[in-house]
């Protein structure tokens, strides 16, 4: 989670990761200003009272502190935003957060998004009709829905998650005829949602296949 950018009594959360967070339960260093769904990830992954969190609405110019604020949407996973402070010298400020310019080095080409998903669906797809094959999904903490709801909206096949990936997902307002696709029985699906770091461990991949 991004939260080093902070003004006066409180700090800005651009986006939520656990990777890379500095927050804890015990936090007291005033207001969380954060969107919608990192509000209620801090408050479900960290325990962060709600007392302490703030949510601001996207598009919206807010006034803190005497500096105008406004929070886009940065599209990057779900609860990432940019945030513009406007304060009243007029020297903006836009903090993009977990930002990359991985995408505009020009030695790489990266395939579009669009492109990607329909790979795999049709990875899958070539695969599905045998019943012991199991197919891994690597995620984050939040990211990649947008691959494994199209995947399994298109195959029209549940797909495996735990309890504590279906609690997140529930904080992100995922509508209820997606949500449907998620089931929390193994036995009901051999398309799983797992950590990334268990796609790349053979012994891990080992135990899930037993």
């Amino acid at each position: 989670m991004n939260s080093d950018f902070s003004l006066q009594n409180g700090r800005r959360c651009s986006n939520f990761d656990l990777d890379y967070q500095g927050l804890t339960k015990s936090f007291s260093h005033g207001k969380i200003y954060c969107s919608s769904i990192t509000a209620k990830l801090v408050n479900l992954k960290i325990g962060i009272s709600w007392d302490n969190i703030q949510i601001l609405p996207l598009n919206q110019k807010i006034s803190i502190a005497g500096i105008d604020v406004t929070y886009f949407d940065a599209n990057h996973f779900p609860s990432s935003i940019i945030i513009l402070f406007e304060p009243p010298s007029g020297k903006a400020v836009l903090h993009t957060g977990d930002f990359h310019t991985t995408y505009c080095d020009p030695q790489y080409d990266f395939p579009k998004q669009e492109g990607v998903i329909q790979f795999v669906i049709e990875a899958i797809q070539a695969e599905v009709f045998n019943p012991k094959t199991l197919f891994l999904i690597g995620s984050y903490t939040i990211g990649k829905e947008r691959l494994y709801l199209e995947v399994a909206r298109v195959l029209r096949k549940k797909v495996y998650i735990n309890a504590a990936k279906l609690h997140i997902l529930e904080c992100l307002g995922i509508p209820n005829e997606d949500m449907q696709w998620f089931t929390t029985n193994e036995q009901e699906s051999h398309i799983r949602i797992v950590i990334v770091l268990m796609t790349m461990k053979l012994n891990s991949i080992c135990v899930l296949c037993d």
